[in-house]
């Protein structure tokens, strides 16, 4: 049982070194634009180098055709910046699978992306050990 223990730990621990995650970082200002495309899985991070003056909602779907009007997005990932007045880096995380889009609502003309989130999915080959260990009998209650 100690060895079999042994040998989960060590999988979850290969397994835990070898997943990768490929965060993204967006500037978020005026300058982004409206036609951003990027994909993520549900494991990684979208990072955003940001200053004041903003906020982050998303909604389902792709960001386009664009949408200009503030009710459209129907959650808030930050109602404003979580450090005020500094440029700083702040990350989130979609861990459901779909198309979002991410908008600034107060510069919806210039500050969306699309993100398609896809499932993260691990391919894993366990090795068989051959013999197979030994495992005596149970004793046998009477």
């Amino acid at each position: 049982m100690l060895t079999y223990i042994k040998m989960r730990t060590f999988w979850f621990l290969l397994l835990h070194i070898f997943s990768t995650q490929a965060n993204i970082t967006v500037t978020w200002d005026t300058l982004l634009g409206t036609n951003n495309n990027y994909s993520i899985s549900t494991s990684d991070h979208i990072l955003l180098n940001w200053g004041s003056g903003h906020n982050v909602y998303s909604k389902s779907g792709s960001c386009l055709p664009l949408s200009l009007n503030p009710n459209d997005w129907t959650t808030t990932i930050y109602a404003n910046h979580p450090n005020p007045g500094v440029v700083s880096v702040v990350s989130f995380q979609i861990v459901t699978p779909g198309l979002f889009c991410i908008a600034c609502t107060v510069h919806l003309n210039s500050m969306q992306f699309t993100v398609q989130v896809i499932q993260q999915s691990f391919s894993i080959i366990m090795p068989t050990i051959y013999p197979p260990p030994f495992h005596p009998p149970s004793p046998m209650l009477q």
